[in-house]
């Protein structure tokens, strides 16, 4: 299954054992984040394909937010029912 006829696969389902939401890896600068496969009203990030393995993805603010016509995405790690297991150890 691709990222909204994309060429980007959507990753398997989130493996935290009471989530299993469909997921997806994007580049954030130098960092990545798990961002949900499925669009909402409600969302925040914005998608992009720049040739790259994986999309790139634009946090929009409020102002941005308004008006916006595109599919928008949510971070996952928020959302998720097990966010600790993607925060890394400092």
């Amino acid at each position: 299954m691709n990222l909204e006829g994309t060429r980007f696969p959507v990753g398997s389902w989130c493996e935290a054992p009471r989530c299993h939401q469909p997921v997806v890896w994007a580049n954030l600068g130098k960092k990545r984040i798990l961002v949900d496969a499925e669009p909402t009203a409600d969302g925040t990030v914005q998608l992009r394909d720049t040739g790259g393995t994986d999309p790139y993805a634009a946090l929009l603010t409020t102002a941005q937010q308004f008006g916006r016509s595109g599919t928008l995405h949510r971070n996952h790690t928020p959302n998720c029912t097990e966010a600790k297991k993607y925060r890394r150890r400092r």
